[in-house]
């Protein structure tokens, strides 16, 4: 009985570290760069960029006046924050942008 507890230990002892090691492992998906995207305007909530590969809208916490322009496309880099904007429309994921140019 006392072997068999011991086994148990020992088996537990070695395998939590490998399970917390796995757990801790991250990629970087916060980060996209030279993205395809078009900024549109929500009307009383302002601009979001609307990236085109996911459809996916997103409220930028420092989107230059010059690229408030319904429809205008872009490509930008950009890092997704923790924080989101929320507003009569919806709620929107926010992120920050790296770099940012009008497509050609």
């Amino acid at each position: 009985m006392l072997i068999k507890t011991n086994y148990k230990i020992v088996f537990w002892l070695i395998l939590l570290p490998i399970f917390i090691l796995l757990s801790c492992r991250k990629s970087d998906v916060s980060t996209e760069k030279n993205i395809n995207a078009r900024i549109d305007s929500t009307g009383l909530c302002g601009f979001v960029v609307k990236i085109n590969t996911s459809k996916t809208s997103y409220n930028a916490v420092n989107l230059p006046d010059l690229y408030k322009k319904d429809s205008l496309k872009i490509r930008l880099s950009y890092h997704l924050l923790n924080t989101k904007y929320q507003c009569i429309s919806g709620t929107y994921l926010q992120i920050y942008i790296d770099a940012i140019h009008v497509q050609q």
